[in-house]
């Protein structure tokens, strides 16, 4: 099974070439609340409502590393770890 965690960029950019259906290859999709959020501040790429996808809390507490990173970087990480995505 192929799950796909999602971060904003990544999200905005694909909508933005008209690419975003590629997503649709993957088993799950998950998306945190707080990339979701990012999105509403900008805008929701229309073809995200095409999609199948879980929106998810993420615990970002279980990242103790400083990675210099964003909210929403942050939390698809700590989304990809507490589903035991990466190692």
């Amino acid at each position: 099974m192929i799950v796909a965690v999602a971060d904003t960029g990544p999200l905005i950019h694909l909508d933005e070439i008209g690419a975003i259906d590629v997503l649709s290859a993957v088993d799950g999709l998950l998306i945190s609340q707080t990339v979701y959020e990012e999105l509403e501040a900008g805008t929701v790429p229309p073809a995200l409502s095409n999609l199948e996808y879980e929106l998810v809390e993420a615990d970002q507490t279980e990242l103790t590393v400083n990675l210099n990173l964003d909210p929403g970087e942050t939390a698809a990480l700590a989304v990809a770890s507490a589903a035991q995505l990466f190692c």
